[in-house]
């Protein structure tokens, strides 16, 4: 896991902009490593900034809807519904099946009202 999580930092965050689309998830031990380690994080990071917004007098729950554009597990997304307290619709956006599978999982098991799909904001309507 370690090697793998190494091999995706370096792919994910170092040369992100030379790979083709998708690619820093090829690969099992990738995916796996992204699902366990930057999941995770992304989702506290959503769910901290919600909190701030809300703490600020923001509301953060307005929205009916959340769109997350590269949603990769659906972290990110599902945190921003869940922790605004409301029933936003949550559609996950992503170019890699893999991820778009995983987001579709994160919003089951969270239970919320949400729909992943294959693309980008260029691609979706």
């Amino acid at each position: 896991m370690t090697r793998a999580l190494r091999a995706l930092s370096s792919a994910y965050v170092q040369r992100r902009t030379r790979l083709p689309a998708g690619a820093a998830l090829d690969g099992r031990g990738k995916r796996a490593a992204f699902a366990l380690f930057y999941g995770p994080l992304h989702f506290a990071a959503v769910w901290s900034v919600v909190d701030a917004l809300r703490a600020d007098g923001s509301n953060p729950g307005s929205s009916p809807s959340i769109v997350d554009a590269g949603c990769g597990t659906g972290a990110g997304g599902a945190a921003w519904a869940l922790a605004t307290g409301s029933t936003p619709k949550v559609l996950g956006l992503d170019v890699h099946p893999w991820a778009v599978t995983e987001a579709a999982w994160t919003y089951r098991f969270f239970g919320l009202d949400g729909r992943a799909a294959r693309g980008d904001l260029a691609t979706a309507r």
